[in-house]
């Protein structure tokens, strides 16, 4: 243990590699930027990964990965004699991790029962406390007779991180305390986002848009995303933009319910469907792109974005970026400044905002150059690693007094 930071212990199923995106890389890149703080992972393993399977943990990396194979598949509270040992396992690792790597503080970063349960008996073994990392979609919605152990186990935390403001209120909603003042780390942008990649003049000619202009979105083929209210909406702007072109990126559950829209409303000249777009490929296909547009919208189970990082990644290309006015997106857009928000459910709005932009060329420039300077401003993985570490190191002196 350092004299001057603790030692810390992450506990997530999901990091990077073998996913990547989203949550994952938000802690890769949040742990890889800390200069005090030691940090260890533990997380699921590889051998259900076979594209990875000779994969090697980076020697440069700041922090050690301790992979197990026992995570599993639904993380809520299950009463059957698979689950509770593999919760022994859970509390087993935890103990003898924490007690190897001199652990000064055990953060839950996927704070659901299988992960929390086990943090909070092993830190009655040891004397540690435990911090939760929350993202918004864990936060239960539904009333659940199960929930009122969740929230118990929520009060015995030392403290709160979250991923934004909305979540941050979902949080205090659940707990039904106020007074809870979680300390908001948000997403970050990577650097490559910032320069000009090397392959656009060739992805660009491979989508032979041919001066074209187009809106996109990548993301998973989740309903909360909205990709199905952009092809309702189609219609309506190809009445006034008869060549603009819909570009999906992504994978997911709502592939088949999307091509099937398309094809109702004969859209299938002005929708393309990219498929799953690689994380190296990420930068190129955001500087493809004119308008990022991902009207996301809170569903009836309380589903929703957490907060909405690619809005931030499509600004940092300079791309202006249209979302929808509910979850935490309303903490990655700013209205009118850096894209616009839009009632998520109203096809009509989605329209009128999205062809506003693509009359405006000046403002769309003008969006995407103060989009880009709040990205390079406010959403640098150093500084955010630096608030993270240095409200870690706060809590730790107070746990110590």
């Amino acid at each position: 243990m350092s004299a001057n930071a603790p030692n810390i212990l992450l506990l997530t199923k999901i990091f990077s590699p073998p996913k990547t995106g989203g949550v994952p890389n938000y802690y890769k890149n949040l742990l890889q930027n800390l200069n005090k703080i030691k940090a260890v992972v533990i997380t699921s393993g590889l051998k259900n990964v076979p594209h990875i399977s000779n994969y090697s943990e980076s020697k440069k990396k700041k922090y050690s990965i301790k992979r197990i194979d026992f995570f599993p598949e639904y993380m809520g509270l299950q009463l059957n004699f698979v689950w509770l040992i593999s919760i022994i396992r859970m509390v087993q690792t935890i103990v003898k991790t924490v007690k190897t790597n001199r652990i000064d503080i055990i953060i839950v970063g996927q704070v659901q029962m299988f992960l929390l349960l086990p943090a909070f008996i092993a830190g009655l073994f040891t004397r540690k406390p435990y911090v939760l990392f929350l993202h918004g979609e864990e936060i239960p919605q539904i009333p659940m007779k199960s929930n009122r152990i969740l929230k118990w186990l929520y009060l015995q935390s030392s403290g709160y991180f979250c991923n934004s403001d909305f979540t941050a209120e979902r949080l205090k909603r659940f707990t039904k305390l106020n007074k809870i003042n979680p300390v908001i780390i948000t997403p970050g942008v990577e650097d490559r986002f910032f320069e000009k990649p090397a392959k656009l003049k060739d992805v660009k000619n491979r989508l032979n848009m041919n001066g074209k202009k187009n809106i996109y979105t990548i993301a998973r083929l989740d309903k909360r995303k909205g990709h199905d209210m952009v092809i309702k909406a189609l219609p309506l702007i190809i009445e006034k933009h008869p060549d603009v072109v819909y570009l999906i990126g992504g994978k997911g559950p709502g592939l088949r319910y999307l091509q099937e829209l398309m094809r109702n409303n004969a859209l299938e000249s002005h929708v393309r469907f990219l498929g799953f777009v690689q994380e190296n490929d990420l930068v190129v296909y955001h500087n493809a792109g004119d308008i990022f547009v991902m009207p996301n919208r809170i569903l009836e189970d309380g589903d929703s974005e957490g907060f909405g990082i690619v809005f931030i990644e499509a600004n940092a290309v300079g791309n202006p970026v249209i979302g929808g006015n509910e979850g935490g997106s309303v903490d990655a857009v700013v209205d009118g400044i850096t894209g616009l928000l839009v009632d998520p459910k109203n096809k009509k709005d989605i329209a009128e905002k999205i062809c506003c932009l693509l009359d405006d060329e000046r403002r769309r420039r003008e969006m995407g150059r103060l989009g880009r300077e709040r990205s390079l401003s406010r959403f640098r993985w150093p500084a955010l690693s630096e608030k993270f570490e240095t409200s870690v190191i706060d809590m730790w002196r107070n746990f110590r007094e």
